[in-house]
This record gives structure tokens, sequence and C-alpha cells, in this order.
């Protein structure tokens, strides 16, 4: 083979995404790919169990953070102008944790600030959101059943990102940093559902084209 031919062979195998199919995935479970590319090597190591159908993503997480605190109350407040943020604070009974959330009107841009005792905050940030991609989650967290709904945007794990369970009982909300710390509560199903609403009259979803919602998590 001329030295030209096979260079060029080499570039190929390259750039050429590699997938294997994934048979025993549950077909009905979106928060799994149909396939998995060599892109997701690139994954936190939980993420890749759960995309190659090996652990129980929200068992897992349960197990990992076993005394979340619980949210059950949750108080929004207005914008004070037009550039201004709205506002919405989960707390639990005694006060001494919260989730504050800034989300900017008519815009899908927000951050959640999760404090512990007034004392330590983690703060995350969800800027590069599409219309599809919130309206992907606020559908994914408005059902009944048990599930998991990611949220971030083309960039994926490599900007900050949440991930939701729904459980009988509680929801949890789980935040995640590439730069490596994570925070979590726990939401009552009435606080989730206020926060879905509130979310909802942030980011005006109908407005998005979503009548045919994409699978974000297929390579």
């Amino acid at each position: 083979m001329p030295r030209e031919t096979k260079k060029k062979a080499v570039e190929d195998d390259l750039t050429i995404t590699s997938r294997t199919s994934l048979p025993d995935l549950p077909i009905d479970d979106p928060s799994r790919p149909a396939t998995i590319s060599r892109s997701t090597m690139n994954a936190p190591w939980l993420l890749q169990q759960h995309f190659a159908g090996k652990v129980d993503l929200a068992a897992e997480l349960s197990n990992r953070y076993p005394t979340l605190p619980l949210m059950t109350l949750i108080k929004p407040k207005p914008a004070k102008g037009a550039h201004q943020p709205s506002l919405n604070t989960l707390a639990a009974p005694d006060g001494t944790a919260t989730v504050v959330i800034e989300a900017m009107p008519d815009s899908h841009q927000f951050q959640l600030a999760y404090n512990l005792g007034s004392m330590l905050t983690f703060r995350f940030r969800m800027n590069d959101l599409t219309p599809v991609d919130c309206a992907h989650w606020l559908q994914l967290i408005h059902r009944e059943q048990d599930g998991v709904a990611f949220l971030w945007g083309q960039a994926r794990w490599e900007k900050d990102y949440l991930i939701c369970t729904i459980r009988r009982q509680f929801a949890c909300l789980y935040a995640f940093s590439p730069l490596g710390f994570e925070a979590g509560v726990r939401l009552t199903h009435e606080v989730k559902g206020e926060l879905h609403d509130w979310l909802a009259s942030i980011w005006n979803p109908d407005t998005a084209s979503t009548g045919t919602t994409p699978n974000l998590l297929t390579w």
C-alpha cells in the first residue's frame, strides 16, 4: 500500500466514531442512550456505568448520599427589575440547609446555590441550555413514575449539570461540577411540583419546538 493511502487509513480510524450496540438496555428509559460512543469514555465513571446499564443510577446516588436534607419549603421572589433575576429559595424546616435558585426572566440561564448552615455554599451555573433542553427536563420531572432526568447542554458533563431522581416518597435534586464538587437535596413532591411550575413560567417552554423531543442522551 502506498504511504499516502496508508496514512489516510490511519487518519480515518482516528476520526470515525466507534459505536457499540447495547441491546440489553430498556428502550423506554430516556436516561440511557441506544448506542455508546467513544466520547463517553470522558464521562464520569458513574455515568459510564449508568450508560452501560451496569448500575441503577438513582439507587447508587441514594447510597452515596443517604442523609440528604429534605426541602419542604419553597419561597419564590419576583425579579425587582427588567434585568434582575427571579429568586426561589428551597429550605429545610429548620433552616439549616437551603437551595437558592436565580433565574433570568425570558432566559434559559440560571444558577443554584446549595447552602449548608450558612457556612458552606456550592454554586452551579447552567449557562448553555437551549429551550428544548429545558422543556424536555420539565417534562421528565413532571411525571409521577420513578425515573431519572438529566439537565445539561451540548457540553453535557463538561459543564455544570443537574440530575433529578424521582421516587414514590420524594425526589432528589443533585448538582455536579466538572471541577469536582457535588451537592444534593431531597424534595417533597409538592415542592418539586411548585419548582416545576415556577421554572416553566420563567422559561416559557411552550415557545420551544418540542413536537419531537430529542433524546438528549443519544450520541
